[in-house]
């Protein structure tokens, strides 16, 4: 696959460091490191390690409140989903949004549906109707061969936002991008871009009403990295606006309880909405040193009842190893809580149901589920050669979807992957 893209003229290395951003990558990206081919005149530097609120303890694990146990009484199954053309990157899903038990969507990237050229990435936004899933046409920018839609949510059946970036890899900056589905068809709305050097990226989105919603990413502005940081906009029912965040990083989730209580995480970060101003909030990083940390997911079903994920990553040999991170508020404070991971493994999403039912998603087909006192594997059917789950989202404890991507053993091309969890 190296080779095959060092061959291709006029395409530098950026798509795959921002499939990496908003999916479940291995290493850490630094922003300054995001664009793959800079203009002749700018020479981006890395971003040095964020300064961090979070200070290490030498006990960090903790466990919420025990709620009753609860037993998983369903199952995973695989449900077929649609792909569009084949290309360099393939198809892929990157995050769910339900609206019903008939209703759902999903949205990621695909190749252009001739295949050519095929390096094309284009939005893919996929519709489950009841019956089966459906690729929906959605638009993409003019000129700009690579598109990508890291996130969803559903205000209604009609009122739907989708979010992440539109670019030219031979130019930056890259730009953020917003679409919506008034019940008809989706549009591009215009959103702001901050980001005047490396460029913009939007990787979630979280809806509290019709006029309250927010998206958060990344931007950044100069070479050292500090011109930028945490992008959070707000849509109040006609137009996005930045909103000034104290995060100096990427984020990559966000979890909305009320619209004085919205939360976001990132690179060795969680912010705190609280009606008024965004503030970092302090959470206990794992034992060790050189920690790095990514929380990718984030959940809540009260103001004292939170879930983040995501993986703490440390040097090892000439690499580097991972391990998944669950962590908890309990409406007064972060804990770090223990999970059912091993080693190089990832947690990329979570979605919380009640005290003592929540499920996280990750690489190789990760699922785990919290029963109200401990995290335990749970296993799901795996496709071909297998792959990773990038979001998940609930109709009810009875019904969720988890979406992602796996490798195919003929072609090895990436393929939209969806599991359903239901009850019998």
């Amino acid at each position: 696959m190296l080779r095959r893209l060092l061959i291709l003229a006029g395409v530098p290395l950026l798509a795959i460091a921002l499939m990496g951003l908003a999916g479940t990558g291995l290493q850490s990206v630094p922003i300054g490191a995001l664009r793959r081919t800079p203009l002749p005149t700018r020479t981006p530097t890395s971003l040095p390690m964020p300064t961090n609120t979070p200070t290490p303890t030498s006990l960090p694990y903790a466990t919420p409140t025990p709620g009753p146990t609860t037993v998983v009484s369903g199952t995973w199954k695989i449900v077929s989903s649609p792909n569009v053309g084949t290309g360099t990157y393939g198809n892929r899903l990157n995050s769910v949004a339900v609206v019903s038990a008939n209703t759902a969507w999903a949205v990621g990237f695909s190749p252009a549906p001739g295949g050519t050229p095929a390096y094309i990435r284009q939005s893919l936004i996929e519709q489950w109707d009841g019956n089966t899933w459906n690729v929906i046409a959605s638009p993409n920018p003019a000129g700009k061969p690579d598109v990508e839609l890291n996130g969803v949510t559903a205000v209604s059946a009609n009122d739907v936002w989708a979010v992440g970036h539109s670019g030219d890899p031979s130019y930056i900056p890259y730009q953020t991008l917003t679409e919506h589905w008034n019940g008809i068809n989706w549009s591009i709305v215009s959103s702001p871009s901050p980001g005047t050097y490396n460029g913009n990226d939007l990787t979630a989105v979280a809806a509290i009403s019709f006029n309250d919603i927010w998206a958060v990413g990344w931007y950044q502005s100069g070479p050292s990295g500090q011109e930028g940081g945490a992008l959070t906009m707000h849509w109040d029912g006609t137009s996005w606006t930045v909103v000034p965040n104290p995060g100096k990083a990427a984020l990559y989730a966000i979890a909305a309880v009320s619209s004085n209580d919205v939360w976001a995480v990132g690179s060795q970060v969680i912010l705190h909405w609280n009606g008024t101003t965004w503030s970092s909030v302090a959470f206990p990083l794992p034992v060790g040193n050189n920690q790095y940390l990514a929380l990718k997911g984030i959940s809540a079903t009260s103001t004292s009842d939170v879930w983040a994920v995501g993986y703490r990553q440390w040097p090892y040999n000439e690499g580097y190893l991972n391990a998944p991170v669950t962590y908890h508020w309990d409406g007064i404070s972060w804990s770090l809580v223990y999970n059912a991971g091993m080693t190089n493994e990832v947690l990329s999403g979570v979605v919380a149901i009640a005290t003592n039912d929540v499920w996280a998603v990750g690489d190789n087909g990760q699922l785990q589920h919290w029963n109200g006192v401990a995290w335990s594997r749970v296993s799901a059917p795996y496709p071909d050669l297998g792959g990773s789950f990038n979001r998940l989202a609930a109709a009810s404890a009875g019904d969720i979807w988890a979406v992602g991507y796996y490798d195919q053993n003929v072609t090895y091309q990436l393929l939209t992957w969806i599991d359903r969890y239901t009850i019998p």
